[in-house]
């Protein structure tokens, strides 16, 4: 699906990394639209733990925690981890856009192990 055009700002916006863009995909509007929502949803896997990157990944962690019950749910947020560290593979690593990487490679640090997705 390409990124919907109604969530597509135009200025001028500096990304986590301190890299500025004149384009902001706002992932975290797009995700109050119930429709938008449920497609990220259906191509989140099943999962045993889901780790999501504050804040969009977060949110989409969270949704995926409470559709799989018996699953659980941790998050990143700037260089904090909140919640249980999962164990090694057996885990999902949500981020809601990737332009550098670094939030990523950041999230998997703070971890100390690679997710399985």
């Amino acid at each position: 699906m390409k990124f919907p055009e109604d969530y597509i700002k135009r200025g001028d916006f500096v990304l986590n990394s301190g890299q500025r863009s004149n384009t902001h995909y706002d992932v975290e509007e797009l995700i109050t639209n119930p429709f938008y929502l449920e497609h990220i949803l259906k191509n989140i896997p099943l999962s045993t733990h889901y780790v999501g990157i504050a804040s969009g990944g977060a949110e989409m962690a969270l949704s995926a925690h409470l559709r799989n019950p018996g699953s659980k749910f941790s998050k990143v947020k700037k260089d904090k981890f909140y919640g249980e560290k999962p164990e090694q593979g057996e885990w999902t690593l949500i981020d809601a856009i990737v332009t550098t990487g670094g939030s990523l490679r950041r999230a998997r640090e703070l971890i100390g192990r690679q997710p399985k997705r």
